[in-house]
């Protein structure tokens, strides 16, 4: 117990540090705070919240259901398309439609074979509402899986009952289906705004000012750490009420799943129109979502891979493969053996580790790269005063700007990756294991070793591939913390690429993050299709 309490404390060092840090702030930073910061960053980020968080609500909803209720051509097919735009990262949909809208796009091509030379787009997608669109295609499938789970798990009987009541198929789902999903698909709806949150790219990109936006600007472009810091501490505060609060409306319900007389949801086929419908409300996010930014990415690659793939492209896949398996092996490392404490007491104390353990997933990126930097340049300054100075030398910069401050906020940003995935391991397998062992004398060390380790290899490989894509894809904390001997992973290359406005030239780079995200997205798609079967 005390060994896991000391690991989470680790974990949560870089907050502790930045709230601390808090007291010590200027008048002058929280007036700038208060006047300029957030009236000039938090109305866009509101918007953004709002719009996006509506959009996924009605997309993944809408999408789940007819996957879920109705039999029509191609069914399967696109439930398992739907999950895809999450292989995606936000940031590179961005670049990616930012080329296709772009003066010379394929879009402005295509209306002037159609009108002319003189012909020009009616609207641009570098705006607000632009980046309300890629969000929302690249964010929507958070809550098309957790709906879809959720009207699987319902009795085809709840169903029945209601039809046979008259109750059409789409007021069914609004008045019976939904208010029974509603909690888990609000979870789904939390999962988009804290994505939102931690978007950089595409906002900075398109010219957006976002909380994200602010933060780095703040600190890297006008050197105003003080604000910087005061303005992430609020934006830290302010996510954390929300997550207690989400927590304390979770204790509030009560979930009851009747087993004895479940039976799967029979999809009801369709004809027609209706089916057409179907498949067109379907197939629009993918579209969207996927496929137009795949067949661009891949055809701007087949123009710029002999400029683009040499050694020092090589270099970028062999650093940004070093951070993800490093961050990799000892995010999962640590997890064990905070999940496997949280089992094995069952009490408060267990509990809030590994609770504590998994928050900083809420976080955005730039407020986790802030708490580790003030850490970790609090640290260097310690050594070059304990060390340095009696011995006079400079110590430099032996933490902060290193490689190893960005894997350590990566372990810290993606914790909660490997510890979810864990604890429903360890609760679906190791059960009646763990109590026959026990009962023969084996320790708990031992235990963990010979039996549940076994066990969970299959859980273990999957946290791990997640960690390792999440790691790949990360940009606004590899961007902040990258070491200063330019130490650039695929994700910085095709932001610094788009930024210097080379966006065909990031396609390699993209193509490669994307491939890497496809393999989660399969995991998930077995599962969907064990619990559809």
């Amino acid at each position: 117990m005390i060994g896991t309490g000391l690991l989470v404390a680790v974990l949560l060092v870089p907050h502790g540090f930045l709230l601390s840090r808090l007291l010590g702030v200027s008048g002058e930073a929280w007036l700038e705070t208060a006047s300029k910061m957030v009236p000039r960053y938090l109305p866009a980020t509101a918007i953004l919240l709002l719009a996006v968080g509506l959009i996924t609500l009605v997309v993944g909803i809408a999408t789940a259901w007819l996957v879920t209720a109705y039999e029509f051509r191609g069914r399967r097919f696109l439930a398992w398309a739907l999950i895809l735009p999450l292989a995606f990262p936000a940031y590179i949909v961005g670049y990616t439609y930012a080329g296709i809208f772009d003066f010379t796009g394929v879009l402005q091509r295509l209306l002037w074979l159609v009108a002319g030379k003189q012909a020009r787009l009616p609207f641009g997608i570098m705006n607000l509402p632009g980046v309300v669109f890629v969000l929302s295609v690249t964010l929507y499938p958070y809550v098309y899986l957790i709906a879809r789970a959720s009207f699987l798990r319902q009795s085809g009987a709840v169903l029945e009952v209601a039809r046979l009541m008259g109750r059409s198929g789409a007021t069914s789902m609004l008045r019976v289906v939904l208010p029974l999903a509603w909690p888990a698909i609000f979870g789904g709806l939390l999962l988009v705004g804290m994505e939102v949150l931690n978007d950089y790219g595409v906002a900075e990109y398109y010219g957006i000012d976002t909380v994200t936006v602010g933060i780095y600007r703040t600190w890297k472009g006008l050197g105003r750490m003080d604000t910087a810091f005061s303005f992430a501490a609020l934006i830290m505060l302010g996510v954390l009420a929300v997550m207690l609060f989400e927590r304390w409306r979770r204790r509030r319900l009560q979930h009851q799943t009747a087993t004895a007389g479940y039976r799967p949801v029979q999809p009801i086929p369709l004809r027609g129109w209706r089916a057409l419908v179907a498949i067109l409300i379907c197939a629009t996010p993918v579209l969207l979502g996927f496929l137009a930014p795949v067949l661009q990415l891949i055809a701007w690659a087949a123009i710029t891979a002999k400029d683009v793939v040499d050694m020092e492209f090589l270099r970028l896949i062999i650093n940004s493969l070093v951070l993800a398996t490093l961050v990799t092996v000892v995010t999962v490392s640590v997890s064990i053996p905070i999940v496997y404490t949280s089992r094995l007491y069952r009490n408060r104390l267990s509990q809030t580790f590994s609770r504590l353990a998994a928050i900083s997933y809420a976080l955005p990126g730039t407020i986790i790269a802030v708490s580790v930097y003030s850490l970790s340049t609090r640290i260097d300054h310690g050594i070059h005063r304990f060390i340095g100075e009696p011995l006079g030398i400079s110590t430099g910069l032996l933490i902060s700007g290193t490689f190893l401050a960005m894997a350590y906020g990566c372990i810290v940003r993606f914790m909660a990756v490997a510890v979810n995935p864990l604890e429903a391991g360890f609760e679906r397998v190791c059960g009646r294991y763990d109590e026959a062992s026990r009962a023969l004398g084996a320790s708990p060390a031992r235990t963990l070793w010979r039996i549940d380790l076994p066990l969970l290899k299959g859980t273990i490989a999957a946290a791990a591939i997640l960690v390792f894509v999440d790691t790949l894809k990360e940009l606004p904390l590899t961007l902040m913390l990258r070491p200063s001997t330019r130490f650039d992973t695929l994700a910085v290359k095709a932001y610094t690429l788009a930024h210097d406005e080379l966006v065909p030239e990031s396609a390699c780079a993209a193509l490669i993050i994307l491939a890497a995200g496809l393999i989660p997205v399969t995991l998930m798609n077995k599962l969907l299709v064990a619990t559809d079967a």
